[in-house]
């Protein structure tokens, strides 16, 4: 969907449904930023200046509603300082749309780039948001003193871990 852009509007009626164009799930695809061949994205450090950075794995994981694209712009800065990130998308969202979306398949999802990507996990650090933050808290409860920085945004506990 596009959505609806007031300034080009001539009337300051309220926003109807006809007034945001739909597409079909082929064509939002190919005008989408997001690459759907793949469920996550690497973006390594860009400079070689500061090694100290360089073995941290900083892992965004995003809220309900968004994609892996939402950290990028900050994973890409963070990628000039040395920092290596890997920001997944969860199922239900962005290239993994058309799955099931539950606890266990969203815990699957993180757990599996996890395994495959995180070379030392006591040098990730998990940053959640909402939805992304929910999951950690199962995700990290179960790595224990595995993976000893945990960053959450937006989001409330309901235990103490």
């Amino acid at each position: 969907m596009i959505p609806y852009d007031p300034t080009t509007s001539s009337s300051s009626r309220p926003l109807k449904k006809s007034d945001i164009e739909s597409y079909c799930k082929a064509c939002f695809q190919e005008v989408s930023v997001l690459d759907y061949t793949k469920t996550y994205d690497i973006i390594e450090p860009t400079t070689a200046n500061d090694t100290k950075n360089s073995n941290i794995t900083l892992l965004w994981v995003h809220g309900g509603g968004a994609s892996r694209a939402l950290f990028k712009p900050h994973a890409q800065e963070l990628a000039s300082k040395g920092y290596r990130s890997i920001l997944i998308d969860l199922p239900g969202h962005g290239s993994l749309v058309d799955t099931s979306l539950t606890l266990d398949s969203c815990v699957e999802a993180v757990q599996d780039v996890l395994d495959k990507e995180c070379r030392d996990s006591s040098k990730v650090v998990y940053i959640g948001a909402s939805l992304g933050a929910y999951i950690g808290f199962h995700i990290l409860s179960n790595l224990q003193n595995k993976c000893p920085i945990r960053l959450w945004t937006k989001c409330r506990p309901r235990q103490q871990l």
